[in-house]
C-alpha cells in the first residue's frame, strides 16, 4: 500500500521528525526523506517523488541517518472467532486498545502516523464485506470476513469529513479505491471520566477526541478513535479482497524505546499492553500463592499509560499530571517507589502505568516477544484450572 500519489507520506514524516526537534533529530527535506525511504529500491538516476510504501515510512525513521529516533507498525488485534459486526461496536477491545495506546503517546509526546483511506474518511465504501487476516498459534492465518459500518446510511453523518467541515470529494469509486493517505495524531482531548477521583464527570467527555494534522486538509482536524479505525486503509488496492489495515499505527519514538504499546503488527515484539495484561493477571489471581477470584476495580475506568524518563523528577510530574495530586503528595505517598529513582538525571526510558492508585514502572528498553507472553498466558490459565 502506498498513501497517496502525491507526498502526504514524506509531509507526516517531516512533521514527526520535527515534533522531535529536542531529541536532536534531523529534520530532512521532501528530497532527503524520499532518498532515506526509498533505499531499498534500485537506484534510479532520479528520483521519483511519489507516495510512499507503510514499510518505506517506517524504514526512513529506523535509517541510520536519523539515529534519535525509530518507529515500528503496530496494531490493535482481531481475536478469532469475534463477531462480523465487530467494526461497528465502539466499545470493543479492538477500539478501545487502539484509543488507549493512541491517548498513551499523544499525552506522552509522541507523534503517530495513521495510515487512512480518503473514501472511508468520507464515509463511503466499496459495497464488499472487509476481509481481516488473522494468525494462530500454530501460524496459520485464518480470514475473517466482517460487516462494514460504513454501509450503514447512519453512520454518514458521522464521517471524519462531516465532523470537519469538509465537503466530499467528486471520485467516482474506482478512483477512491485507490486513495490511500497518512496523517499524523498529535494530541488529544483530556477525558475526565476514566479519572475515578474526579468531582466532575460529564458525559459529553466521555468520548477522546484526537487533533490530527492532514498534509491533504487542514492541521488539527479531529476525529475519535473509532471513526480512525473505520477510515483503515485498504492494504492494496489490487487486492481481489477489501483486506484494511485495521488498527495500525506507527509512533516516532526515542531510539532507545524498543517496547511498543500495542503488539507488532508484522514482528514478533509483544507491547506492554499485553505484557501488562498478562503478568499483572498472573500476580492478582495467585497473590501470595492463593487464587484470587476478583479485585476491587473502578467502573469505566482503564490504566493509564506514559512514555517517559525513569528518573524521579519526571515520574513526579507524569504522576500528578494523572492522578492531579500535587508533587507533596504524590512523593509522600509513592516514596518508596520514588527512593530507588534518581533525582533527575536518568536517561533510560520507561512505560508508567497508573491503574487507580497502583503503579507500575515498565522498562521500555526491552525487548520481549510474543511467545514469551503467550506462553505465561498459558502456564497462568493451566495453574487456575488445575
Amino acid at each position: 500500500m502506498k498513501p497517496g500519489g502525491g507526498m502526504c507520506a514524506q509531509a507526516v514524516c517531516f512533521m514527526s521528525a520535527a515534533f522531535h526537534r529536542d531529541l536532536g533529530a534531523p529534520v530532512h527535506g521532501m528530497p532527503e526523506i524520499t532518498l532515506l525511504a526509498s533505499a531499498q529500491r534500485p537506484k534510479p538516476q532520479r528520483v521519483a517523488f511519489d507516495g510512499l510504501s507503510v514499510n518505506e515510512i517506517a524504514e526512513y525513521f529506523n535509517s541510520r541517518h536519523n539515529d534519535c529516533v525509530a518507529a515500528r507498525w503496530e496494531a490493535s488485534v482481531l481475536f478469532p472467532g469475534c463477531p462480523k459486526d465487530v467494526l461497528s461496536d465502539a466499545t470493543a477491545s479492538l477500539t478501545t486498545d487502539y484509543e488507549n495506546a493512541l491517548r498513551s503517546y499523544t499525552l506522552s509526546n509522541t507523534p503517530v502516523i495513521v495510515p487512512v483511506d480518503v473514501g472511508r474518511m468520507q464515509g463511503l465504501h466499496l459495497n464488499r464485506p472487509i476481509v481481516y487476516f488473522h494468525s494462530t498459534h500454530d501460524n496459520t492465518v485464518t480470514p475473517t470476513e466482517l460487516e462494514d459500518p460504513l454501509a450503514s446510511a447512519q453512520l454518514m453523518h458521522e464521517s471524519i469529513f462531516k465532523r470537519n467541515g469538509l465537503r466530499p470529494l467528486n471520485h467516482t469509486a474506482e478512483e477512491l479505491s485507490m486513495l490511500a493517505h497518512v496523517v499524523v495524531v498529535m494530541g488529544c482531548s483530556r477525558d475526565r471520566t476514566n479519572n475515578p477521583f474526579a468531582l466532575e464527570k460529564r458525559r459529553e467527555r466521555a468520548t477522546t477526541l484526537f487533533a490530527f494534522n492532514d498534509p491533504a486538509h487542514f492541521p488539527f482536524m479531529q476525529a475519535t478513535a473509532h471513526q480512525l479505525l473505520l477510515a483503515s486503509s485498504y492494504t492494496s488496492s489490487d487486492s481481489p479482497v477489501d483486506t484494511a489495515l485495521l488498527g495500525w499505527m506507527l509512533p516516532v519514538v526515542p531510539r532507545a524505546v524498543q517496547m511498543p504499546f500495542l503488539d507488532e503488527a508484522d514482528g514478533d515484539q509483544a507491547g506492554i499492553l499485553s505484557i501488562s495484561k498478562t503478568l499483572r493477571e498472573i500476580t492478582f489471581r495467585c497473590a501470595n500463592g492463593l487464587p484470587v477470584t476478583s479485585q476491587t476495580t473502578f467502573r469505566d475506568r482503564k490504566p493509564e499509560f506514559r512514555l517517559v524518563r525513569c528518573n524521579r523528577a519526571a515520574i513526579v510530574e507524569c504522576l500528578s499530571a494523572i492522578l492531579e495530586f500535587e508533587a507533596t503528595k504524590i512523593e509522600n505517598t509513592y516514596g518508596e517507589l520514588l527512593g530507588g529513582l534518581s533525582p533527575s538525571d536518568g536517561s533510560r526510558w520507561s512505560w508508567l502505568e497508573v491503574d487507580c492508585l497502583d503503579v507500575f514502572i515498565w522498562d521500555a528498553e526491552k525487548r520481549v516477544s510474543k511467545e514469551t507472553v503467550r506462553l505465561l498466558s498459558l502456564h497462568n490459565n493451566k495453574a487456575i484450572a488445575e
